[in-house]
């Protein structure tokens, strides 16, 4: 993407459909937007790197198996669906949970 966008910036540039003024305009947008969600994820990358290297994603695994049982696949998509309320989004939950 930074290849693409830096490409992009040069050409139109070249080209004369974009001006510094725009240019700054753009990346204060993006900026204003993006923010936010940028500290979301890192916060999330964060959290779910502790939850698998200090073990209680195995912990919370372990004991779905020995609760469970065989009748395991009736009750994955619950944990999907808690991923999904606890996170906000589908992407986000596997990124939590993806090593459940």
């Amino acid at each position: 993407m930074l290849l693409s966008s830096s490409l992009g910036i040069i050409v139109y540039s070249i080209k004369g459909y974009l001006s510094i003024d725009k240019l700054k305009e753009i990346f204060s947008v993006t900026y204003n937007k993006g923010h936010s969600t940028a500290i979301t994820l890192l916060i999330l990358m964060v959290m779910s790197t502790i939850m698998n290297d200090s073990g209680m994603i195995f912990n919370f695994a372990r004991g779905m198996a020995r609760i469970s049982g065989r009748i395991f696949p009736l009750f994955s998509p619950f944990i999907g669906i808690l991923g999904a309320f606890l996170t906000g989004s589908n992407t986000s939950s596997n990124v939590l949970f993806g090593a459940f």
